[in-house]
């Protein structure tokens, strides 16, 4: 719980136990606490969204280094990587391909 809200609540307490109302204070301080609380919250939007927009560059480099390394294999790579890919063992691709 945050100081704001525990403010919120004492005042609160303390209206009932004397038995004035300050209503218009009471507002104030909820306003104010609520803002407080919305100000945070952009705050880590803007963080996330910073992390997000890094994570989406990097994820970017990555891709391109990974196309850059597959067109550089060889036909006979390539080969091999397709049936990797699609989950065969190596000792059945070996077999299959005539190759150890």
């Amino acid at each position: 719980m945050t100081t704001e809200c525990l403010v919120i609540i004492a005042d609160a307490a303390q209206n009932a136990i004397s038995g004035t109302s300050n209503r218009h204070a009471l507002a104030s301080r909820e306003s104010e606490a609520i803002r407080v609380r919305l100000h945070e919250a952009l705050a880590r939007e803007d963080v996330l969204r910073r992390e997000m927009n890094e994570l989406t560059r990097k994820l970017g480099v990555q891709q391109e280094t990974t196309a850059n390394r597959v067109a550089g294999l060889t036909s006979r790579e390539r080969q091999i990587m397709e049936l990797v890919l699609l989950g065969h063992p190596s000792k059945n691709i070996a077999a299959d391909l005539g190759i150890s």
